[in-house]
Formats: structure tokens, sequence, C-alpha cells
């Protein structure tokens, strides 16, 4: 098969199969749970404002007292996908989009590397399925977790064709796939990658010889080292193009709760126990509705005070795919295989990591002090057994190689998957029976459905195996029908459980698309000035249009994990009296933090609080996402200083415009007695002050909040913000984008200047 006809045959699966597993996000439904509503659609919503705006989203001023964008990283803010779809699309669209493009790209990525990396056709698509569904749908409540994975397997890919060809264009397009791995942000994955990459490249090498692989000759002497010297160049011009969301982001490292390992950073967070390693083996069990994950895995953690989740430890291939694997290793020993070898290691090496044992080992190099979840290393482990798994397939099992032995083992993997899917279904439906839901949930496959798919498999099974050892014409063409089933026991098997580990759930309807129909944020929009809620759902009512507060961060300013800059904490018994106010100290909080308006479960008495009640009610954004079927209250502080303010007040004193947008703030102001002007916005490194056109020195205020020191008289202040390390990020990124268009220049146009880093052998 030629090239071609295998990218669009592989894009044809990858198209049919994300259709498969997230056919509603087609029609117009979308994500809820998870870290979709209280982290990435907030994100998102503002980076779109900002973007069809015409300007550039490097500061959010709606979560918290703001934070910056860039430095934060997992908007994506030069991620070529963002973009494009967020500047075109509403929210829920552009989301869906990225997410099922990702799934598509890291689909054909993997199969165009397994099948470089000398596979059968079949064995590298059952690898590509194995890799994409067995780590990413269930972490679909982490944008990074598959937008980051898929440019692995095409930096593998990249190296492979660099390789096997000796074409200087796959170096630039490895440069390019890992600059736009790092623009995506989030940068765990993307250091996973480097890894990965930093043991590939002198493995292949000096270890495995490309003349297993391919019909040309094995690079030796000079050639290998040049062959390194132009991939290494590739990686660091990757990090060049990059740097200018690299560089913001280390800056902001060093202000961030991150700045040092602790309560807020904790290493060994995420890690896989050991013991949960058999989930691998025994899907029935730790899949079943009935097994409560979180409580096994806070009863016996990976490591002592190291907290994880059923998410963060989910590690499974397939049954079928695993039994591939096992033979693989075998094989891969028995003959001294170096390919599959080389990957057997990789993967134990992998595993062993995902445990978090191995952290104090590492944690004082660099890039380990500072990524932490070891279990998130498991997609090595899986990419690992995905290939094993592909290239068993596609030695043992297609036609023409199939003995009856391995069609037997084969088949009898089949059914074990098939069959762990009947015993999931039918335990499900016991569940639910037995339970006052009323509604099963649209996925689930009724009793009937899935008996017929394991009778079904299991008659394919039976005359796969018969057809691999008969003789004639008409039942040799039927041995097809082993790795056919293998596939679909397979797909129905990750299918299933992508929907029992989930920390999300797919909507028809999903209440995001209704933003335009909420009365909370029409009223908000109503208010004279600019407002802050303290609301129930970090993050999340920042949708609305407004700023709001707790916040929540998995890499954000330290000031918001300080004690002494954070709001005393409710001692409640019923988590819905979480936002009522508690004491005159967190009312005082409030006030100071310029909060506006709260938002609560149950009424606030207005006798015993300065607030005055605005509206009460069923929201049809907020009540949907906090899944609270009851009234919401929304009140007005009429005390506090809001978002500006004078500190200390005086008479006379007053602000009489306050406006801009989330980097730019203008305020006019008539001052009769010298003081401090506040924005209760956060003070951090890059933003700048100037009075009537002179830059002013900029002031703290409360060890958070922005201030500076006005004399009598009217006066317009500007506060604007200029990312820290975005322009010398900025040259980087551009010269390195320079000489990469000048090295490929010159290869094309005098090709003998640059003879001395060929990789042909000379001989």
């Amino acid at each position: 098969m030629t090239d071609r006809r295998f990218l669009l045959l592989s894009l044809l699966a990858a198209t049919v199969l994300a259709g498969l597993f997230w056919w509603p996000l087609l029609s117009g439904g979308g994500f809820v749970g998870g870290n979709i509503y209280s982290y990435y659609f907030p994100q998102k919503m503002a980076y779109a404002d900002v973007l069809q705006q015409g300007q550039w989203p490097f500061w959010n001023d709606r979560t918290g007292h703001g934070y910056p964008v860039l430095g934060e990283s997992q908007t994506g803010v030069f991620y070529p996908l963002h973009l494009a779809i967020y500047t075109w699309l509403d929210v829920n669209t552009a989301y869906n989009a990225s997410h099922l493009v990702h799934y598509v790209l890291a689909f054909v990525f993997t199969a165009g590397y397994a099948r470089r990396f000398g596979m059968a056709l079949p064995g590298a698509l059952l690898a590509a399925l194995v890799y994409v569904y067995g780590w990413f749908p269930c972490r679909s409540c982490w944008e990074w977790a598959i937008i980051g994975g898929t440019w692995l397997p095409a930096a593998l890919w990249s190296v492979e064709c660099l390789l096997q060809t000796r074409r200087w264009r796959f170096a630039g397009l490895l440069a390019l796939i890992l600059a736009v791995q790092l623009l995506a942000g989030h940068f765990q994955l993307a250091w996973i990658t480097q890894l990965v990459l930093v043991v590939y490249v002198p493995c292949r090498l000096w270890l495995v010889p490309v003349a297993s692989i391919s019909e040309e000759p094995l690079p030796t002497g000079r050639s290998r080292f040049r062959s390194g010297l132009v991939l290494l160049g590739a990686g660091v011009l990757g990090l060049g193009l990059a740097a200018m969301q690299l560089l913001p982001t280390w800056e902001f490292r060093e202000v961030s709760q991150r700045a040092e390992v602790g309560t807020h950073h904790d290493l060994q967070f995420g890690s896989i126990p050991a013991w949960y390693w058999s989930q691998a083996v025994m899907p029935f069990k730790w899949y079943s509705p009935w097994m409560d994950r979180t409580k096994a895995l806070q009863e016996d953690p990976p490591v002592q005070g190291a907290q994880t989740n059923a998410g963060e430890a989910h590690l499974y291939f397939g049954l079928a795919p695993l039994v591939l694997a096992v033979l693989g290793i075998a094989g891969a020993f028995r003959d001294g295989d170096r390919r599959r070898i080389f990957w057997a290691i990789a993967g134990t090496a992998a595993l062993f990591y995902t445990t978090g044992r191995l952290v104090p080992l590492f944690e004082s190099l660099p890039g380990f002090s500072f990524f932490q979840g070891p279990g998130r290393y498991g997609i090595v482990v899986t990419l690992a057994v995905a290939l094993l798994a592909g290239e068993a397939a596609g030695r043992l099992l297609v036609p023409g190689v199939l003995v009856p032995s391995m069609a037997l083992v084969a088949g009898a993997a089949t059914l074990a998957a098939l069959g762990s899917g009947w015993w999931l279904v039918e335990v499900t439906w016991g569940l639910l029976e037995g339970s006052s839901v009323a509604t099963p949930p649209p996925w689930l496959p009724s009793r009937m459905s899935a008996t017929v798919v394991l009778l079904v498999g299991l008659a394919a099974v039976i005359g796969g195996v018969f057809c691999s050892g008969a003789e004639a014409t008409v039942f040799r063409r039927c041995r097809w029908l082993v790795l056919a089933t293998l596939a679909g026991a397979t797909i129905c098997d990750l299918w299933l459980i992508s929907r029992l580990v989930q920390f999300t759930e797919i909507l028809d309807d999903p209440p995001i698309v209704h933003l335009s129909e909420s009365e909370i944020a029409r009223r908000l929009a109503d208010s004279p000035g600019p407002t802050r809620v303290f609301a129930p759902m970090a993050n999340f009512p920042t949708v609305l249009g407004t700023s709001s507060t707790p916040v929540y961060f998995t890499f954000g300013p330290s000031e918001y994990t300080r004690s002494g800059l954070m709001m005393p904490q409710s001692q409640v018994d019923d988590p819905k009296d979480s936002f009522l106010p508690q004491s005159a100290r967190q009312m005082r909080w409030l006030e100071r933090a310029g909060v506006t308006h709260i938002l609560s479960f149950r009424p606030i008495d207005t006798g015993t609080w300065p607030v005055e009640e605005v509206w009460r009610g069923r929201d049809r954004v907020m009540n949907q996402v906090l899944r609270h079927f009851e009234p919401l209250y929304l009140y007005r502080l009429t005390a506090g200083r809001g978002r500006a303010a004078w500190e200390p007040a005086a008479d006379g004193n007053t602000i009489d415009r306050l406006d801009g947008g989330p980097g730019e703030k203008t305020i006019d102001v008539t001052t009769r007695v010298g003081g401090r002007l506040v924005l209760t916005e956060l003070m951090a490194p890059g933003w700048r002050v100037e009075v009537d056109g002179r830059i002013r020195e900029a002031e703290r205020d409360g060890g958070l909040y922005r201030a500076v020191t006005l004399r009598p008289g009217d006066s317009r202040v500007r506060w604007y913000y200029q990312p820290p390390g975005l322009y010398w990020g900025l040259l980087i990124s551009g010269l390195s984008l320079l000489l990469m268009a000048g090295l490929g220049c010159l290869r094309l146009w005098f090709p003998g200047w640059l003879a001395y880093l060929d990789m042909d052998d000379p001989s």
C-alpha cells in the first residue's frame, strides 16, 4: 500500500472512531463535569472574548483578582488551532472541535509512526487504537491530555522519517512538532515527549538498526554522529520557536505556587499504586460500578501522604491487546528484535515510575522538580503496549502467517474482553434497578445488545480459529475474522471503560450554550460598574461576564495560596452554607477584596450583614451546572470598596470613570486630599502605571492589590500589562524561525554548503 493510501485509510479510521466515541459532540452536545466548567471553559471564554475584539489575551481579569494567561500557559494563547477556532466559533463548538481534531490527529500520527517502525497495516491501526482510546478518553476532563499526547507519536514519526529517508525536511518537521506541543501549554506531556526522544534517538542510532525496518542501509561512523547532531539541532530549534510561550512561563514560575515543592505542589500527587496495576487484567473488578475506587485509593495510597484519584491512576489497554503485547515481548527476546526490546524496557521503566516511589531520586533534577503526577508517565506505558500489541498482531494474525495456536490465543483474549464487557453491563443494570435512578445513562447498552455482541463475537472467534487451520481457499479468506473480531472487541472494551471511568458526562444540550438566557448574568450586567461575585464553583461564574472568587488553580499566582491573603475559611457542617457570611472577618475580607455581589444557595440575613437582595430564582445556567434544583440567591454588598477605591477614604475624592479591557484599565479621578488609589486587582510582575501620561511607581496594597499615590487634582490613571519575558521570547522565536527558513533555503539552493552534515554514509 502506498503512503498516500495508508494516510487516507488511517484518516478514515480515525474519523470513524472519533465519531463513534464522541458522537454527541458532533451534534452540538458538550462536556459537563471534572475541570471542564471549573477550569477550561472560564479560560476559553475570556480568551475568545478578547480574541474576537482583535486583542491579545495576555491577562485574565475575571478569575479572582486576575492572573497572567501567557505565564499560566494552559489557555494556549499562541497555539495555532486555538487562535483559529476561538476567533471564529462559539466556545462550546470550538472546544468540541479541538477535542475531535486532536483525537483524529493522534490516531493518524500513531498509525504513521507504527507503520514507519515496520508494522503491517492491521498492526499499525491496532496500535493507534490502543494508544489513543486506551489512555485519553478516561481523561477527557483534562484538556491537556489529548492535546499534549497527540504530539508524542508525531515526534517519533518525524524522527523515524528522518532516519530512514535522510531528508532534512523531517528535521524541520520535528522542530515544528516540538514547538507546537509546547505552545499548547501545560508542558508535562511535552516534557515526557522530550525525555522519550532523549532515550529513543541514541538507541535508534547505535542499538536498533534502521536496516531491519527500511531498505536503506544503516548509517555508520560519522553519519550516526551527523544524524544525532541534526536531531539535536531540531530539538533546540523547537525550543527556540516556542520561546514566546516558554519564557513568560519561566518568569511566572518564580512567583507561582510551584516556586517550591510543598503543600500546594506535591510532586507525588497522581501516582498509581502498584497494586492498582491489576486493573489492566481485571477490569471486571476495578471498573464495576459497585467498586468504590476513590475509597480504595484513599485507604491504600501509592505513597504515604500523596493523593491520587481514579483518573490520574487509570491505566488500561484492553484485554486482547495486553495479551498480544505479552506475546510480542516474549517473541522480542526470543528473536533478539531490538525494536520490541526497546519498547518493552521503556514501558517497564515508565510503569515503575508511575508509582511515585522513584520521585525522590529525580526531584532535584531540572524538569522533574516542576512536574507532578508520576501517573502521567503511563502514557509511555500505553504507547509501548500499543506498539508491542500492534507488532504482534501484524506478525502473527495477518492472513498468510496465521497459525491455529495464535488464532486460538487471540480468540481467547477476544472472548475475555467481550465477557468482561458483558459482565460490566450486567452489573451496571443491576445497580440501576436497585437504585432510585429512573433513566439509565444514554451510553449504557441494553442487556440484550451486550448479549448479542458476546454471541456474535463467540461465533466469529470459532469461525476464525476453524478457518486458520483450513486448507480450502474459501476458508482461508475468512482468516481475517480473527483479527477483525479482536479489533471489534477492543473497540467495545475501550469504549465501555471510557464511560465507566469518567469525571465528565456528555449532554446533548449543555448549559454553556445558554449563557444568553442567564438571569444572573443579566442582573450583573445591569450593575453600574464592574462586578466581582463571591459564588459557588470556583472560576465558572466568570463565563457570565463577571469576576469571581474563590479561585481554582493548578499553576497560579502564589498570592492565592498564602494563608494571610486568603479569605478566612468557613466552618460549616453543610457545604451549602459556605457562601453565607459566617463572621465579621469574612465580611471584611469580601469588602476589601472588591466583591460586589454574593451568590448563595440560601437566603442571607440582610439585618445582620450589609447586603441587599437583587434576585432569587432558578438560573438557566448556574442551577444546571451546580446541579442545584432549588432557588439561588443573588445579593449586592452595600459596603466595601468595589473594584477601585481610595485608601484612606477622604471627602471630595471621587472615582469618575473606570473602564478598559483585561490588560489595560483607565481610571479618571478627582483628588481633593492626596492619597492612594487602590485597584482591587492582583499586583503581578509586568503591571505598570501611568498618571496623566507619566510613568509612576506601582505600589502594592495589602500584599495583593495594585495601588498608586496621587496628589490633589484631576488625573487619569492608566494601568497596563506587559507580560514578563514575552518580548525576549518573541525575539528568540523570530530568530529561530528565520534560522530554520535560512537553513531550508541553503539546503535547497546551495546544498554543498551544508554537505558536511549530510546523513548518508560517504562510502
